[in-house]
């Protein structure tokens, strides 16, 4: 040591070495861990969160879907029987009417003089019909009493019969001028003016569109699926949002030339949205018991073959399956070591592998 280290005093190294330990501690930093401030401390390994399910026997709904197109029910071309001019319309295209309800009237004095005309006539017929039976000693109010062959003679004789065949026709006639819905619905297709002779076009077209008939057609082989009484559920390609209940009401058991065939369901309008003509989705379900149903997510490919995931123990316990059907949520999932009880790991296993340590949600 040289005698310069030798003169150095006690309070100078005190002062040298409390300036180094003021300098290492302004050195270190004020800052916290990003996992600090978060909220959280962060491991090295972090355990994958996942979701389970228990895996039960339980019911699957077999779907297939169909394109398809609605009809009415009940639709009618209404006509005037008679070609005359239009007086009067009552109704426009999209009105709702009640069964009965006058659409429009034709020109009718014709028809109306015509039908008093023959009125009278059978009156007249009538007081003649009387003469005849008063004349063979019959009473004229009370025609019980006379034998049906008599009657039928008195009757043409006096023309009476005549009479009662014109005045059923002039009937017919007059009413043929007023053109009335036969049931309730909605009028379309209506071009027709007043003044206008109606011609030999429909007046309009009437709907009933309280319920249709989805009609669609189905692969031959998927026959087996469906059967009449089945539900199915509609929903239009306009709003495909919007779902219908439907009902089979008719399978045609006549394949056509593409292997097809036709199916009709009957849909109830309940929200009074669906229209005659309109294109429709079809989806059919057939439920089929004693299945071991699983959400799709829980089903991951491994090189190609298809794992599930259990949890046990805190443990995720690799699964070779099969899918044996699917629709559009769930599989139908069959394996050597799977059984009812089971818990399905739905999420959090893309990147599970054997054995691997998880926490559940």
């Amino acid at each position: 040591m040289s005698p310069r280290n030798q003169n150095v005093s006690p309070a100078f190294l005190f002062i040298i070495i409390s300036s180094m330990i003021a300098s290492l501690t302004c050195c270190k930093s004020d800052k916290k861990p990003i996992a600090e401030v978060k909220g959280f401390k962060q491991t090295i390994a972090e355990k994958p969160i996942v979701e389970i399910k228990d895996l039960n026997n339980e019911v699957f709904y077999q779907e297939r879907i169909s394109n398809g197109k609605l009809y009415a029910k009940r639709k009618a071309e209404l006509r005037f029987p008679i070609n005359e001019l239009l007086d009067r319309i009552y109704v426009k295209n999209g009105d709702r009417v009640q069964q009965g309800t006058l659409l429009a009237s034709l020109e009718h004095f014709t028809y109306k003089n015509q039908l008093e005309r023959s009125k009278i006539s059978f009156e007249k017929a009538k007081v003649d019909l009387q003469d005849v039976l008063i004349g063979q000693g019959f009473n004229s109010d009370d025609w019980s009493d006379v034998p049906p062959a008599t009657l039928k003679m008195s009757k043409i004789k006096s023309g009476y019969e005549n009479a009662l065949y014109d005045l059923e026709s002039a009937q017919h006639s007059y009413e043929s001028t007023f053109l009335k819905a036969p049931f309730s619905g909605i009028i379309c297709s209506l071009k027709a003016k007043e003044r206008n002779l109606p011609g030999s076009e429909p007046f309009c077209i009437l709907v009933d569109n309280s319920s249709f008939e989805a009609e669609f057609s189905i692969l031959e082989s998927e026959l087996a699926l469906v059967g009449k009484g089945q539900k199915v559920v509609v929903s239009p390609f306009s709003r495909a949002e919007e779902n219908y209940t439907g009902v089979i009401s008719e399978v045609n058991p006549l394949i056509d030339e593409n292997g097809l065939a036709t199916v009709k369901a009957l849909v109830r309008n309940e929200q009074n949205k669906l229209c005659e003509g309109m294109n429709v989705r079809v989806l059919i379900k057939k439920a089929v018991s004693n299945c071991l149903v699983v959400p799709k997510q829980a089903v991951v490919m491994r090189l190609g073959k298809e794992v599930m995931f259990t949890y046990l123990d805190g443990l995720a316990k690799w699964h070779y399956v099969k899918t044996m059907d699917e629709n559009s949520t769930s599989y139908v999932v069959t394996g050597e070591d799977l059984k009812a009880g089971d818990k399905v790991i739905v999420s959090g296993n893309l990147n599970l592998g054997s054995d691997a340590e998880v926490i559940v949600k």
